[in-house]
Formats: C-alpha cells, sequence, structure tokens
C-alpha cells in the first residue's frame, strides 16, 4: 500500500503528565493528619496514579494513557475534536496550571477527553486547532482523490 503524497509523517506536537500540584489539597490534607498514618499510604497513592498518567499529542492522533496496575490506553485521531475547553479552579490557577477538555465526534470510547494539570494549555489547545485544521484538509484531499474528482 503507497502512501499519499500528501501524508507527512507523523511527529510528537506534544508529550506530558500531569502535575503533582493536582494532588496539593490530598498532599496538604494528608499532612495535617500524618499522626493517623494512613494518610501517608494516600498520599503515596495520589502521587503514583498521577506519576503513571501520560498524554501525547501527534500531529495525527491523541494519545492518553492511564493506570497504575492495568494501564488502559485511549488514543483517537486529532480530526475527531470539534471544540476545547480550558478550565482553571482557583487553586489550579494559582499555581499555573489547568484542565485541557477535548470535545470529539465519532469516537465510541470518549466524548470527552480530559487532559488535566498541564501548563501551557491555552498553547496546546492553540497547537491541536492548528494540526486539526490541517489534518481536516488532508482528510478531504484523500476523499476527493480517492472518490476521482
Amino acid at each position: 500500500m503507497m502512501k499519499n503524497q500528501n501524508e507527512s509523517a507523523e511527529t510528537v506536537i506534544w508529550e506530558g503528565k500531569p502535575s503533582q500540584l493536582m494532588n496539593l489539597g490530598t498532599y496538604i490534607l494528608c499532612f495535617l493528619f500524618i499522626w493517623l498514618v494512613f494518610p501517608i499510604f494516600i498520599a503515596i497513592w495520589a502521587y503514583i496514579k498521577t506519576a503513571s498518567t501520560k498524554f501525547q499529542i501527534t500531529t495525527q492522533r491523541i494519545i492518553i494513557s492511564r493506570g497504575v496496575w492495568n494501564r488502559i490506553t485511549n488514543e483517537m485521531a486529532i480530526h475527531k475534536v470539534i471544540d476545547t475547553r480550558i478550565v482553571e479552579p482557583l487553586i489550579q490557577r494559582l499555581v499555573g496550571i489547568a484542565n485541557l477538555q477535548l470535545f470529539t465526534v465519532g469516537d465510541l470510547t470518549e466524548h470527552v477527553v480530559l487532559i488535566e494539570g498541564i501548563k501551557n494549555s491555552a498553547y496546546l489547545r492553540d497547537e491541536i486547532r492548528k494540526f486539526k485544521g490541517e489534518s481536516d484538509s488532508l482528510l478531504s484531499d484523500i476523499i476527493i482523490n480517492n472518490a476521482g474528482y
């Protein structure tokens, strides 16, 4: 199978993990009740759970891997993103992180994809928009070429 001339190689736009600052409230509560001993395990679990999440945005796909014991990797085409939203709760805004919500169409597993606790969410949103637009025009070219127009 030959690749279309217009198709470009898939490259990574952004790769990251949620900030541990997402767990700031949990860490503070665990520190306040450290004398009960079990909050130590709650804090450790929150750290491990956040550290085991990975986000990757390429020129063609959005890949999210989550899981400590069992890893689930969700992958979707970037052209399926129809809208975005940046959510900045007060505590996250104070520490400079935000959540990026991606609203998708045609994805059977998730209609709203959440990329949480990231810095520079506006930059990432703009990059997704830029490559979404490129993939839409590429998809149109492929459809037109295959239809014989």
